[in-house]
């Protein structure tokens, strides 16, 4: 009887663990980063040679979290993403005063005006495209398949 309690103990830590991020995605989807500053994942992505995935999120926003769950966990849209890009996720209703100050600073700066929000920058640190919404996976891909195409055209000027 003890050894059964102990088994449902740990199962309960390790489904609940995974439970406190709603946005948590799944082995084979998009393997994201959290980050408070976008200098963070510049870093990587420029030492990587990638582009930086953004995505902007709050815990009480629907659509951010069905794209969480939903789309960034299928693994067509995993092995594309994390292939092409470094990818972030920003909080923007995170419990830390600091964090909260610098996601406010960073939403001010590109202007985000709903949720959920992406963005994709290059190694430079420059917006190169940004989409809004719940998007479908194939048009999440397109997104960033534009992204891509931009990128490359903006190296080429």
């Amino acid at each position: 009887m003890k050894h059964i309690v102990l088994l449902l103990l740990a199962a309960m830590l390790t489904f609940g663990a995974k439970a406190q991020d709603p946005q948590a995605t799944a082995d084979k989807g998009i393997q994201f980063t959290h980050i408070t500053t976008l200098e963070e994942g510049q870093a990587a992505a420029k030492k990587q040679g990638k582009l930086m995935f953004v995505d902007v999120w709050a815990t009480w926003c629907g659509p951010c979290v069905r794209l969480g769950k939903e789309i960034f966990t299928q693994e067509a849209v995993g092995d594309f993403f994390n292939k092409n890009f470094v990818n972030c996720k920003l909080r923007i209703d995170p419990t830390d005063e600091a964090a909260k100050a610098k996601a406010e600073q960073i939403c001010n700066k590109y202007k985000v005006s709903a949720i959920p929000a992406m963005f994709w920058f290059n190694d430079k640190g420059e917006v190169v495209h940004s989409a809004v919404g719940m998007l479908p996976a194939d048009r999440l891909i397109a997104e960033a398949n534009k992204a891509l195409e931009l990128s490359k055209q903006s190296k080429k000027k």
